[in-house]
């Protein structure tokens, strides 16, 4: 073997081993977040059997199957065994699921609301349709971290005559695997993180703008160290930076520290169905998940 075939052969085999080094850093800093999901509240009026524990687990199943990459699911009886040891009740709030979060070791817990459910009957199909929405409150922040809102909707079934709740689970099935795409995006994404330039009396200018997705109104909260040490919210954006008032701070804020973007779920749309809706949810969905 010449020379300069040697050299090629040497440099492929330790371009080799830098990729495989590479794609090896990558997978080990790939993390698997654990979580837990509650029954979802059912505020939907529709007077199915455990609805919003089914959707519930229609999330649970499609974020198993969508998602067993980026996520792994605590058990309902691990979940409830823990809920008596630490002698909380239902429904939970934000203290308590943080409290409980703390106690499993979790990285989140799902909550989520069944918002509507209805049936639609049309030129002899019958079809039901569902929209459901969830968030994840992270444990570490104490603050919702992302969340989705689906609609989903049956097959129409033609001169059915069986079990409405059938075809509300086949639509709670999509909906929540709509929801999972979603939590996997934002796990393989992961949380961006921005930084405080300085601090300015009440204020503070961050280091990214509009260009980042950084809008007005936007509510964050401040780390040090991966420790919540405060909560802003965004006064004034440009397309490099943002100017934000300081709601709190009670162990002070600084120059350098890192920044998150509470997330806020969207508001509701209309109906998923027309005819026969059981329920048009006129709350915004903020008030129907724990605060």
């Amino acid at each position: 073997m010449g020379h300069r075939q040697s050299w090629l052969l040497a440099l492929f085999v330790g371009f080799s081993l830098l990729v495989g080094s590479a794609s090896l850093q990558g997978q080990a800093k790939k993390r698997i977040l654990e979580v837990a999901i509650l029954d979802f509240n059912n505020i939907s009026k529709y007077e199915g059997k455990m609805v919003g524990r089914r959707a519930a687990d229609a999330v649970a199943m499609s974020l198993t199957t969508v998602g067993g990459d980026y996520f792994t699911l605590l058990s309902r009886a691990d979940l409830e065994k823990e809920v008596e040891a630490e002698g909380l009740s239902y429904p939970l709030d934000k203290v308590d699921m943080v409290r409980l979060g703390r106690a499993l070791g979790l990285d989140g817990i799902i909550t989520g609301a069944v918002i509507q459910v209805g049936v639609s009957r049309s030129n002899g199909a019958t079809q039901a349709a569902v929209q459901i929405a969830c968030q994840m409150l992270d444990i570490s922040t104490e603050e919702p971290i992302t969340g989705a809102v689906a609609t989903g909707k049956s097959s129409p079934k033609y001169d059915y005559t069986g079990d409405i709740d059938i075809l509300v689970d086949e639509a709670l099935n999509k909906a929540a695997y709509q929801i999972a795409q979603q939590f996997v995006s934002f796990a393989v994404r992961g949380v961006p993180e921005f930084t405080i330039l300085t601090t300015m009396g009440n204020e503070v200018l961050l280091n990214a703008g509009s260009r980042q997705g950084i809008k007005e109104g936007m509510e964050m909260v401040v780390l040090r160290g991966g420790e919540k040490v405060g909560r802003i919210k965004v006064k004034e954006v440009t397309l490099t930076d943002a100017t934000a008032t300081i709601l709190e701070a009670p162990r002070g804020i600084q120059g350098g520290d890192k920044v998150r973007v509470v997330y806020e779920l969207p508001p509701i749309g209309k109906a998923p169905l027309e005819q026969e809706i059981k329920s048009k949810a006129k709350t915004s969905l903020q008030k129907t998940l724990p605060a």
